[in-house]
């Protein structure tokens, strides 16, 4: 505590006597914590606790969207007693994250866009865990550990892991900057042999899987039946032909967000949908003719099933917020916005000038730290409007027999 009292003799009488609150919840958190899981949580809930204290002189708002996502990438601009608090948060929320694995086992980003991507499709399954009393079973692969409540064969963990690690390592050959080091245990995933169960964790209703970012690296929540896994009398089966697109997007949310900045809502979905919609069989990705498989995936899971569609209007897409987007999956709308996200994405990964070139550049620059529109204006705009982007957008997609009309902006 001797550092925090430093800092507090620096700060007016009202910041001085918010912060040490904080500070205190703080203490009461180092000192009981069970697990660091539980204490982040706790830390996160104090710190929005804190930030309501001052929402009457600061505007918060953005800060607390940063924190309930996870607290991940860029932070919004603080200054004054946000910025005092922010730290401070910071500092405590460092030693409870999870730990990483070596840095040297980060590959270089790829020069050139894969045709298709492999996973060794016999790597390690390692039996953590088996408490059948207390019905917790840990499995770890290269990159990722399952928590279940059954016991499953390594051989099962094996078969339905090989679309998480084939994703990891679908992601790190892209040409793009989202090489990063995994959590030290790896990406967590939930696993569920009911589905009533895996809604009672957290998954939202009518939903295949779900990625929660809340703290540190975020997990994963799927039940066993939308891994291909099924009950077979006292054990279980596995189809290695199933396949998730839900998954995929998850998985590409939970990844890319260990790279450690912040992407734009329009790109982080629209990023989740091209590996959503990409071709995948028994730990492989085929990236070969992409956009016929986009404008397959759209036309299945997105509802752009004409040869003529409708888009959001693309100067609305690339500023929406995360809670304008958060508030379409409940008010309508939303299939649209991630279908059009998609279909932006898809253009800059694809049929923009340069073979992905501008938008590799743009999230190398917000990596860097550029501020989101000046990156946006030089790699993605440059020097078009958004009409003359959407009319570019558009004939990208006409290759791939879809027409496009885009609504008018507000």
């Amino acid at each position: 505590m001797q550092g925090a009292v430093h800092l507090l003799r620096f700060l007016s009488n009202s910041t001085r006597h918010l912060a040490t609150f904080f500070l205190l919840s703080l203490t009461v958190i180092q000192t009981s914590r069970a697990e660091d899981s539980a204490a982040l949580k706790k830390l996160d809930q104090q710190y929005l606790a804190a930030l309501e204290r001052i929402a009457d002189i600061t505007d918060v708002s953005e800060e607390r969207i940063w924190v309930e996502g996870g607290a991940t990438g860029e932070p919004p601009a603080a200054t004054g007693k946000l910025a005092v608090l922010r730290e401070r948060y910071a500092q405590e929320r460092a030693k409870l994250e999870p730990k990483k694995k070596d840095a040297s086992e980060i590959a270089e980003m790829p020069a050139e866009w894969p045709t298709s991507v492999a996973v060794d499709l016999d790597f390690e399954v390692t039996v953590v865990k088996e408490d059948s009393e207390n019905k917790v079973f840990l499995y770890r692969t290269p990159h990722f550990e399952f928590k279940s409540d059954s016991k499953l064969r390594a051989s099962l963990v094996r078969g339905f892991s090989r679309i998480f690690e084939a994703t990891y390592t679908a992601i790190h050959a892209l040409p793009l900057p989202f090489q990063a080091v995994p959590p030290e245990d790896g990406f967590s995933t939930e696993l569920f042999e009911s589905e009533s169960d895996y809604f009672l964790a957290g998954g939202p209703a009518g939903s295949a899987g779900v990625f929660i970012s809340r703290r540190g690296f975020g997990k994963i929540l799927i039940p066993l039946e939308n891994l291909g896994v099924k009950k077979v009398g006292k054990g279980y089966s596995f189809d290695n032909k199933a396949t998730n697109s839900t998954l995929k997007h998850e998985l590409t949310h939970q990844i890319c967000g260990a790279a450690g900045f912040r992407l734009p809502t329009w790109c982080s979905e629209g990023l989740a949908e091209f590996i959503a919609g990409a071709k995948y069989r028994n730990g492989r990705y085929n990236f070969n003719g992409i956009g016929g498989q986009l404008r397959e995936h759209l036309k299945k899971r997105k509802g752009v099933w004409k040869s003529k569609h409708v888009a959001e209007s693309v100067k609305r897409m690339m500023n929406i917020s995360q809670r304008e987007w958060n508030a379409g999956l409940t008010g309508g709308g939303s299939t649209n916005n991630y279908a059009t996200a998609a279909m932006i994405v898809a253009y800059f990964n694809i049929w923009d000038e340069g073979d992905g070139i501008h938008i590799r550049n743009y999230l190398i620059d917000l990596k860097n730290g550029v501020e989101e529109l000046a990156a946006r204006n030089e790699h993605l705009l440059r020097g078009r409007s958004y009409e003359e982007l959407e009319d570019d957008i558009a004939k990208g997609w006409r290759k791939e027999g879809l027409k496009l009309e885009f609504k008018v902006s507000s």
